[in-house]
């Protein structure tokens, strides 16, 4: 929801959910994770039984929930300090009460 009219769609004060999709033949467009305003974010792992998602039978889907540690995170925007300036990945760290999970 824009809390400010006009605003951006990344404006600090508008809540954002930001879904990442895969990208590479073996998943394409399958959904990988996502991070929603209220703090929490979903990710998701498949396996398939063929060597693309088109030729297979069988597709396992598995997902994890829970809390983002991070503050910034949980507007979707929280992004991993590296080494190496020209890397854009981000890490987002999920609580979700067994395990945490980085995405």
């Amino acid at each position: 929801m824009a809390n400010t009219v006009g605003a951006r769609y990344d404006a600090p004060d508008n809540e954002v959910t930001t879904t990442r999709v895969y990208i590479d033949k073996k998943f394409w467009l399958k959904t990988m994770s996502e991070v929603r305003p209220d703090g929490t974010a979903t990710v998701y792992n498949y396996e398939i039984d063929g060597p693309t998602l088109a030729e297979s039978t069988v597709l396992t889907t598995t997902t994890v929930t829970g809390n983002v540690k991070e503050n910034d995170a949980a507007k979707g925007r929280a992004v991993r300090d590296v080494e190496d300036e020209n890397d854009t990945s981000s890490a987002i760290v999920i609580d979700n009460g067994i395990r945490n999970t980085v995405i």
